[in-house]
């Protein structure tokens, strides 16, 4: 049933409560602004203003669960509340809009579900400390609706403020009202939240819901709206992580990673025999859904235990696939190999269906037969001489890997990337490349910091590392790029000689972004005599140069450049060897 009403008659006698598979609460400021836009429109306008549409599951009496439409009535209960704070608690209309608009006597209309203590003390006057990033977003939120009504107070007046009020109970929404959670989640497939567009997750959800209504009587409705609940939190989790100082993972902070990503990550590492083929090793977030969902539930639709069974499997494997995902990130902050992969070199993309999928069956530090070394080791051989340096994404052979990942044995994972390094990068290419431009290269820092713990004699542990990422680790050029100096006095024939060396192993080393800015440009002399500058820098192997240079007048030449060259070059054909 749906129908167009106004927000006093939608809230009027109902409560409404947010079930825990729902994502948290995830709009911006700058969305609870154009939430005030649109309230001041219909102010200035006279007229109602569409402000969307809302579906609801019927509980029972007048209790209704919110299955779509979550961040639009939490933002209007933040609003609410923020105006009827600059009425006195004793005035009629504050009185009257409290009992239309926010509570049901004394309990909230809106039961925020997982955060309802949190926005009652918000509510209540209190500087609670939020625990997730919904309520960070709840807090800024609130906040920010405080100082609009403020504002709205030196504007105009407590009598603008009940103008808002009143305007705001004319807004109009359309109200879809089911009397179960899965039909409400079938209408739910044609809704979106302003500002907050539906994302393939969103639709995969909603896909399995009306399949498991439309042929297994609902039976797994709980199922998945428990899954994909976790798989949000997990999202949201992951995306804070990775915004912390030093944690920052390029491949998720990027503003495009979404959910459906970690959709699609999990597509490519999933197999099942009931299922339509999953070997599309370019698969992307519509593939996902209008391919290979879509596609293997109609094929197995009419076959009700074939069809739960797939549901059951696929549902239960996303959701330990996002968990161990999250679980994989976040021991980046305790684990000094994980830290290195993914924060320092940046593992590739492709190569995370493989990688989560590997953690979540306890592989990853499997030890191959006869070596020391792991499934780990593997990865990020394979990351640092074909992504890397190689700098190509040739997906199938990995793509075929990770569908079959979810079985495969140790030995066939090893073989299978063995096999792939070989191929792309043998040996002497890899040789070969490591003489030529290695600023553009992507593993750069990490062989730099290789190079570091080869001069230290031991791995650098986590808080090192740590702070070489917090320091703002940066490659710095030993003789500059463009140099006020004569080339030729470096041993340099022209600029083109100069040119052809700038970018060699031997002429880079790390620095930290301050030192960086000071040795800008300096003279090697400079740079390895000056006690503020090489000599004071964090890193061993940038002050092992002056040691080297420094007594000599900081001479530094094109020799100097060949010589350390292949000297790092052999550190990395050890360290990164084919197994």
């Amino acid at each position: 049933m749906s129908n167009i009403i106004d927000i006093q008659q939608f809230l009027v006698g109902k409560t409404f409560h947010i079930p825990p598979y729902q994502r948290d609460y995830a709009w911006s400021t700058g969305q609870v602004d154009d939430f005030f836009c649109d309230v001041q429109e219909a102010l200035e306008t006279g007229s109602g203003h569409y402000l969307g549409t809302i579906v609801l599951a019927k509980n029972g009496g007048q209790s209704y669960e919110l299955v779509d439409g979550q961040q639009r009535l939490t933002t209007l209960a933040l609003v609410i509340q923020a105006l009827l704070n600059q009425l006195d608690p004793t005035d009629s209309d504050f009185i009257a809009n409290e009992a239309i608009l926010l509570r049901n006597g004394s309990i909230l209309k809106l039961d925020f579900g997982n955060n309802a203590s949190f926005v009652e003390q918000l509510f209540g006057g209190n500087t609670p400390t939020p625990t997730s990033a919904g309520q960070r977003k709840l807090q800024s939120a609130y906040r920010f609706s405080q100082e609009r009504a403020k504002a709205l107070v030196d504007e105009g007046g407590i009598a603008l403020v009940k103008k808002w009020l009143e305007t705001i109970k004319s807004l109009e929404i359309i109200q879809f009202v089911a009397t179960d959670t899965g039909r409400a989640i079938r209408m739910f497939q044609t809704v979106n939240d302003r500002g907050m567009p539906l994302t393939a997750m969103d639709k995969a959800k909603a896909l399995l819901v009306y399949y498991s209504n439309r042929y297994l009587s609902g039976s797994l409705d709980g199922d998945i709206n428990s899954s994909f609940g976790d798989c949000f939190a997990v999202f949201d989790s992951i995306r804070e992580f990775v915004a912390s100082p030093g944690y920052r993972i390029d491949n998720i902070a990027r503003d495009t990673f979404t959910e459906d990503d970690l959709l699609r990550y999990h597509y490519l590492a999933y197999s099942h025999t009931l299922a339509l083929n999953a070997a599309d090793y370019n698969g992307t977030v519509r593939t996902v859904f209008d391919g290979f969902l879509k596609g293997s539930l109609k094929k197995l639709c009419q076959q009700p235990a074939d069809l739960k069974a797939f549901i059951s499997d696929y549902i239960s494997d996303l959701r330990l696939f996002a968990l161990s995902f999250r679980q994989l990130v976040s021991e980046t902050a305790t684990d000094e190999r994980l830290y290195r992969l993914f924060v320092i070199l940046g593992l590739a993309a492709r190569l995370y269906p493989l990688t989560i999928r590997l953690h979540q069956r306890n592989l990853l530090r499997t030890q191959l037969p006869n070596t020391s070394i792991d499934l780990l080791h593997c990865l990020e051989v394979c990351d640092v001489r074909i992504y890397k340096t190689r700098g190509t994404d040739p997906a199938k052979d990995i793509g075929d890997l990770s569908h079959r990942s979810r079985t495969a044995t140790v030995q066939e994972i090893s073989d299978g990337l063995r096999s792939f390094v070989m191929w792309f990068m043998p040996d002497g290419t890899f040789q070969n490349s490591l003489s030529q431009d290695m600023y553009h290269n992507g593993a750069l820092t990490l062989f730099l910091v290789r190079n570091e713990e080869d001069i230290f004699g031991a791995e650098l542990d986590h808080s090192t590392m740590f702070k070489m990422v917090t320091d703002k680790i940066t490659r710095e050029h030993i003789i500059a790029q463009t140099p006020n100096w004569s080339i030729t006095s470096q041993g340099f024939t022209d600029e083109t000689d100069f040119n052809n060396h700038l970018h060699m192993f031997g002429n880079l080393t790390l620095l930290s972004r301050s030192d960086n800015s000071r040795c800008k440009n300096q003279p090697t002399h400079t740079k390895m005599t000056d006690p503020r500058l090489y000599a004071r820098s964090s890193y061993i192997a940038t002050r092992q140069l002056v040691h080297q240079y420094g007594p000599n007048a900081g001479m530094f030449t094109k020799t100097d450049v060949l010589k350390r060259t292949q000297a790092l070059a052999s550190v990395v054909m050890g360290k990164w060897a084919i197994w």
